[in-house]
């Protein structure tokens, strides 16, 4: 009996050494942040094709036209940005449509004369100086029928990093 006690407590004492025995790990993580120029987008006029006569046909205004429009893109020098923009099909006034077409260039350097044709969704590297631009042209085609008024449309661009 005193051999089964003796057991029993040789068998108590070892549990809680056991029990409590404890296995850790630990690491670190570095937590950083880059604070970067907010973007802006500033535009210089809006694209007016002003008065046309019906059945003129093709009427366009190309990107380095002095009535083109120039969107001017300030953020954090030499970072990659992505330009998405929609451009309406048609030009409306009350329920005529006057067809629509966009031609739309970019350029690191304020200079529309080597800029490249620019698709919605594309990437655009801002120059050293933090800027890059968007220059918008398009065409119209007046038909003989076309009815008379007033015709807008919106192109809206967005940017992001």
């Amino acid at each position: 009996m005193k051999r089964i006690l003796f057991a029993l407590a040789l068998v108590f004492a070892a549990v809680p050494f056991f029990a409590f025995a404890q296995n850790s790990a630990s690491e670190n993580a570095l937590v950083s942040a880059r604070v970067i120029s907010s973007l802006s987008i500033a535009k210089n006029k809006d694209l007016d094709f002003g008065k046309v006569a019906q059945g003129v046909g093709a009427v366009a205004i190309a990107p380095d036209n002095t009535k083109a429009v120039k969107f001017t893109i300030t953020g954090e020098p030499s970072e990659t940005i992505k330009v998405t923009f929609t451009s309406p099909a048609n030009l409306v006034s009350g329920s005529n449509n006057l067809p629509f077409t966009s031609n739309v260039k970019a350029n690191t350097a304020d200079v529309v004369a080597s800029s490249s044709a620019l698709t919605s969704g594309s990437n655009l590297l801002l120059g050293s100086d933090g800027k890059a631009y968007v220059y918008l042209g398009g065409s119209i085609n007046v038909g003989a029928t076309q009815a008379r008024g007033n015709y807008t449309g919106t192109f809206a661009i967005n940017v992001e990093y």
